[in-house]
């Protein structure tokens, strides 16, 4: 269960016999903590993470291992609230550290993967990546007047760029204060 005693809703991107298998393990012991909804492939996983219909992403990279960078980079983009544990078949340490710095909470070969295995490392990747988006946020603004600091606005500015990239049109607003450092002076900055 989450935090607020709702089952976690698990995105399982992969083929259907290994979804099944996954269900069953997951599904054990009668009643379930989990709501699993199965995808076959990532554009529409990334298609229901937009809609925020996930907790956390369970990708099985069996068949996308040379894609799995590139795959966990898209995802991190697409729902970067939405911490993304990797399924494998083989225990490849170059293929984990890659997908850990592209944004995978976890990664787990699947043979050595049991039920309290699976249930602590999904629930442990949903409160990192909480933690993470918690800290992240607090780095991006300013203490005092809860607005986007430097580091912030430079963050913002990056996504609507992609976002006036794909979209193809822009406004631009531009605001010149007169006398701001008397204002600066009077009232603190």
């Amino acid at each position: 269960m989450s935090m607020t005693g709702d089952p976690i809703r698990i995105l399982l991107e992969g083929d259907v016999g290994e979804a099944q298998k996954l269900r069953c393990l997951l599904d054990a012991k009668g009643s379930s903590p989990f709501r699993i909804t199965h995808v076959n492939e990532i554009e529409p996983a990334v298609e229901c993470l937009a809609r925020e219909d996930a907790d956390v992403l369970l990708l099985d990279i069996a068949q996308d291992q040379g894609q799995a960078r590139s795959i966990v980079h898209a995802v991190a983009l697409a729902a970067p609230r939405v911490p993304v544990l990797i399924l494998s078949e083989s225990q490849n340490e170059s293929l984990a550290l890659e997908s850990l710095q592209q944004g995978a909470q976890d990664f787990l070969t699947k043979d050595k993967v049991d039920r309290a295995t699976l249930i602590r490392s999904l629930r442990f990747a949903i409160e990192r990546q909480c933690l993470q988006k918690a800290l992240q946020t607090l780095s991006l603004l300013d203490d005092l007047t809860g607005l986007q600091n430097r580091r912030g606005f430079l963050a913002l500015a990056e996504q609507h760029l992609r976002m006036i990239q794909r979209r193809g049109a822009a406004l631009l607003v531009y605001v010149d204060v007169d006398d701001l450092k008397s204002i600066n002076d009077t009232y603190g900055h």
